[in-house]
């Protein structure tokens, strides 16, 4: 019974720390921790603190936090910094129906 309990808790712990997968769609060009990413679809992996854009070929990390708050999010919202630049630097994305939010930049 002990070892059955500790298999679950295995099993359960193991599929928590997967990676997830998001899929968003970037309406200007961004910048993501200083790499230059096109408007399109992008699939976003988030594995444990590091988020990675991909389409197609074109790739792009960035550290990142995932955020829990207590509704879900009517659509998909992006945030960005212009750093005094006028390039808009990608600072936040929250999913729409989730109630999950990837805050970039950060360790």
């Amino acid at each position: 019974m002990i070892k059955k309990l500790a298999l679950g808790f295995g099993v359960l712990a193991m599929t928590l720390a997967s990676a997830q997968t998001f899929h968003v769609t970037l309406l200007q060009a961004t910048v993501l921790n200083g790499t230059p990413l096109k408007a399109g679809d992008y699939s976003v992996k988030v594995d444990g603190d590091k988020a990675t854009f991909q389409r197609g070929k074109e790739t792009a990390e960035s550290p990142v936090k995932i955020e829990r708050e207590l509704q879900k999010y009517p659509s998909t919202i992006f945030k960005y910094s212009t750093e005094g630049t006028g390039t808009m630097h990608l600072t936040e994305i929250r999913l729409q129906g989730t109630n999950t939010k990837l805050v970039f930049g950060q360790n």
